[in-house]
């Protein structure tokens, strides 16, 4: 007696996980490193409590009490702005960063590198923290792969 077939949702389904893998690894060691601020974001704008010097932000000039005003030419006026600027930022691409530093506006220019160039600099806490979401997302799609099929 032939075995039953998974059903016929559980493969998009077992593609859409496994694309979801791919882009998680790419963008853990592919993509563009953190900026490595620490932002406080209220309803009249971000400011950077704490920049790392060796980040592209601290790179760029960036410093502890700055108000960020524009990315390449895009406001920023709370959090969600933040989020939707930072998620198009480019590796390798120059961006103009601009500031408002004790009333005076400055524009800086923010390179970023890749993710997996900066991997030396981080805390062990955070590698082991993002390799065991890899290790596991992938063992669960193995697991679950094994069930379905």
């Amino acid at each position: 007696m032939p075995r039953p077939r998974a059903p016929w949702w559980m493969y998009p389904l077992a593609v859409l996980f496994f694309a979801c893998l791919v882009l998680l690894a790419y963008s853990m060691f592919w993509g563009p490193e953190r900026l490595a601020i620490d932002l406080e974001c209220t309803t009249a704008g971000c400011v950077a409590r704490g920049v790392e010097a060796d980040g592209p932000a601290g790179r760029a000039g960036l410093k502890p009490g700055d108000r960020l005003v524009a990315l390449d030419g895009m406001k920023i006026r709370e959090r969600f702005y933040w989020s939707t600027v930072g998620a198009n930022l480019e590796v390798g691409r120059t961006h103009r960063l601009q500031v408002e530093r004790a009333g005076e506006r400055l524009e800086l220019e923010l390179r970023l590198g890749r993710y997996l160039e900066s991997w030396d600099r981080r805390e062990f806490l955070d590698k082991f923290v993002w390799v065991w979401i890899l290790v596991l997302c992938w063992l669960l799609f193995s697991v679950g792969g094994v069930i379905a099929f």
